[in-house]
C-alpha cells in the first residue's frame, strides 16, 4: 500500500446530491464494540466502532418512492454477520432518502415512531409502505471510535467559491476483492500527511488499471472515503482504513464523495435600449430649433476649448 494503503473495490449506484439536506442528529450511544467482533479475519490494527443513533427526516412527491432497498429482518438471511435488523442496501441516486442523507448500511431503528426492532422483512417493507410522504427514521450507524470530535456526515454539502459552486456528489459501491486486491490505494487520514490542502480526509489516490476498482468504474482518484462496509472513515486514522480495507471479506461497499466546481456564467451587461421614434423626434426638435449662426458659435467654443485641452498635453510621454 503507499501513502495509503492499496485497496480495491466494486459499487452500488451513484447518488447524486443537488440539495443541502437539514443536518441529521446524532446520539452517539456508550457502547464500543471490537471491530474484530465482526465477521472478517484478523485485523492488524486495534479498532472499535460505536453506534450512532441519527435522525434523517424524508420528505418526498406524492407518488414517487423513497429510492432505497432494504436486507435483513428476523427469519431472513442477515445482511450483516448474524445481525437480524432490517439494513438499508442501496440508496438511488438523486431519490429522496439519499437526499436526506441515508446511507447504504444503516440499520433502520424506527419509521414514523414505529419500532423496526426485531421486526420481520415483511413489517419492515409494510410500514415504509404506509409511511406517507413526511418520514422520519431512526439509524443506527457505525463509526470509528475516536478521541477527538466526530464529524457529522453530510450526504450533500454545497458552498460557494470565487470560481462557482462546489457540489459534492455522494457516490456507492460494492468492489468484489480478486486474487490482486481491490486494485486501489488511500491517502492520508487523521495525524496523517494530507493527501489534498490541509484536510485530514482519507482519499483515493491511486486507482490500478485492469483492477477490481478499475473494471468497476465508480471510484476515481481524488475521491474522498466516506464509509467502508457501513463503518464511518470520515475522521478516521489511516491504520483503522486499512485494517477495515484488509478485513478479508470477499465484498467491501464503499461511499465516496467527489466534489464538481460549477462555473458561474459572466453576467451578461444587458443591450442598450432601442432608439425611438419619440426620441428622434425630439433631437431633430432640439437642431430645428437653433439657429445656424447659434449652432457655428457652440461649435467654434468647442473647438478653441478642446485645443486647450489637447495643449496641456503636448508634452505627456505615452507609457509602453
Amino acid at each position: 500500500m503507499d501513502e495509503g494503503g492499496s485497496e480495491e473495490t466494486p459499487s452500488p449506484p451513484a447518488i447524486t446530491q443537488q440539495s443541502s439536506p437539514p443536518l441529521p442528529q446524532m446520539v452517539v450511544k456508550p457502547q464500543p464494540r471490537s471491530a474484530a467482533s465482526q465477521p472478517g479475519p484478523t485485523q492488524h490494527v486495534p479498532i472499535q466502532v460505536q453506534e450512532q443513533e441519527v435522525t434523517i427526516r424524508i420528505s418526498r412527491p406524492p407518488g414517487m418512492g423513497l429510492g432505497i432497498s432494504i436486507a435483513g429482518g428476523v427469519g431472513s438471511t442477515a445482511y450483516r454477520g448474524d445481525d437480524e435488523g432490517i439494513f438499508i442496501s442501496r440508496v438511488t441516486d438523486d431519490g429522496p432518502s439519499g437526499k436526506a442523507g441515508l446511507m447504504v448500511g444503516d440499520k433502520l431503528l424506527s419509521v414514523n415512531g414505529n419500532t423496526l426492532v426485531d421486526a420481520d422483512h415483511h413489517r419492515a417493507v409494510g410500514v415504509l409502505k404506509d409511511a406517507g410522504n413526511t418520514l422520519t427514521m431512526v439509524v443506527a450507524r457505525e463509526a470509528l471510535k475516536t478521541t477527538g470530535s466526530s464529524s457529522v456526515p453530510k450526504s450533500v454539502q454545497q458552498s460557494s467559491s470565487m470560481e462557482g459552486e462546489i457540489k459534492v456528489e455522494t457516490i456507492a459501491t460494492t468492489l468484489n476483492r480478486d486474487t490482486n486486491g481491490l486494485g486501489f490505494s488511500i491517502a492520508g487520514g487523521r495525524g496523517s500527511t494530507p493527501f489534498k490542502g490541509n484536510e485530514e480526509s482519507i482519499y483515493i489516490s491511486r486507482v490500478t488499471d485492469g483492477g477490481a476498482a478499475a473494471i468497476d468504474g465508480k471510484i476515481r482518484v481524488g475521491d474522498r472515503l466516506i464509509s467502508i462496509n457501513g463503518v464511518d472513515v470520515s475522521d478516521a486514522r489511516h491504520d483503522q482504513a486499512v485494517a477495515l480495507l484488509t478485513s478479508g471479506t470477499t465484498d467491501i461497499t464503499l461511499v465516496v464523495y467527489r466534489e464538481h466546481l460549477l462555473e458561474t456564467p459572466e453576467p451578461v451587461a444587458p443591450p442598450p435600449p432601442p432608439v425611438t421614434a419619440s426620441m428622434t423626434a425630439a433631437r431633430n426638435s432640439f437642431f430645428q430649433s437653433q439657429q445656424p449662426s447659434s449652432l457655428v458659435d457652440q461649435f467654434n467654443a468647442f473647438a478653441r476649448a478642446n485645443k486647450r485641452t489637447m495643449n496641456n498635453h503636448d508634452h505627456a510621454v505615452e507609457v509602453p
